[in-house]
């Protein structure tokens, strides 16, 4: 997972990730963080407004996670 320069994106996306693995108990949660990290880093790269990025990182999260779309093989190591 890429380091977040500021820690409060960090414990907001520590905050998504724990809130998608209630919803998603049957996943586990290092494949819910290579969701959140892989989402996260396809929005940053694009945004110009980073305000709305973690409701953002959080529902398409979401959606990736209900379309069964998950896969360990993304290189990203967990949120520490």
């Amino acid at each position: 997972m890429t380091t977040f320069v500021r820690p409060m994106v960090h414990d907001e996306l520590q905050g998504v990730v724990s809130a998608l693995c209630l919803r998603y108990p049957a996943l586990s949660r290092s494949e819910v963080e290579n969701v959140v990290a892989d989402v996260y880093e396809q929005l940053a790269a694009s945004a110009t407004i980073t305000a709305h990025l973690i409701p953002l990182t959080l529902n398409r999260s979401r959606r990736v996670l209900s379309e069964g779309d998950v896969s360990e093989s993304s290189g990203h190591a967990a949120f520490a």
